[in-house]
């Protein structure tokens, strides 16, 4: 069920958000906001996709619903050290990645 709703609210923000440059245009769609509110039971898809590079929104999205913000302002733009500390993090907190 939530695997579903997770793939239904990627590909919905996917679609609507792949034009939009502004990320701050982009956190305020609807879209986005249904997926925050699928809450912290979507941590291992979210992780998941960034395993597999899919950045799209997914490192704020952790940011958003789990209340961490474990990545430091000078790795701002750098993707993969963003991913790597967040893959760190779900390690350290016995969460699996999960990729669909």
């Amino acid at each position: 069920m939530i695997e579903q709703q997770f793939l239904e609210c990627i590909a919905a923000l996917h679609q609507r958000s792949q034009h939009i440059a502004s990320s701050a245009k982009r956190f305020k769609l609807a879209e986005y906001r249904a997926l925050i509110d699928l809450g912290k039971d979507i941590v291992p898809y979210l992780l998941g996709e960034l395993g597999l590079g899919r950045y799209s929104m997914m490192l704020a999205a952790l940011s958003d619903i789990t209340g961490e913000n474990i990545v430091d302002k000078s790795l701002a733009g750098n993707l993969e050290a963003q991913t790597e500390l967040w893959l760190m993090w779900a390690r350290v907190n016995g969460i699996t990645p999960i990729i669909l």
